[in-house]
């Protein structure tokens, strides 16, 4: 397994628009820890239709990952190895998904929220040991509080 510290923290900003049914955000993070001094930038664009207090959202995003974010999440450099044996140096990537997430209040600050996203990741990938294929799924169920 690659040597490199196990955590990054990324700090940053998102800008939300909201009309009617209809979501789109935009949001920079960059690296604040000093571990691989990479950023990323998301766009998402979603709709939500509600019955009675059931929301259900579909949606699109696109990620562009520096040079820096993906070596560090995936790529295998020369201090990972023994012998040079393999490398591997994705570099800046732009990543796309699609998503359909539902959520229910359970209390008046408390909802329970379900996901399912769909990522494609970019040709670069390929020659990479981490991915069997460049599609992967990613499900999330859990309890969102607000205050």
């Amino acid at each position: 397994f690659p040597s490199h510290d196990i955590v990054s923290y990324l700090a940053g900003v998102t800008m939300f628009y909201q009309q009617d049914h209809f979501q789109m955000s935009s949001a920079y993070h960059q690296d604040i820890s000093e571990v691989h001094q990479g950023f990323e930038w998301q766009s998402k664009f979603s709709y939500v239709w509600h019955w009675s207090a059931l929301a259900v959202a579909t949606g699109a995003e696109f990620r562009l990952l520096s040079a820096d974010y993906a070596n560090y999440h995936f790529g295998v450099g020369t201090q990972d190895t023994t012998g040079r044996l393999y490398e591997y140096l994705p570099d800046s990537a732009w990543l796309s998904s699609i998503k359909v997430e539902a959520s229910y209040p359970l209390a008046t600050d408390v909802r329970f929220v379900a996901n399912w996203r769909r990522e494609w990741l970019p040709s670069q990938f390929e020659p990479s040991m981490y991915f069997k294929q460049r599609q992967h799924d990613i499900w999330f169920s859990g309890v969102m509080w607000t205050w």
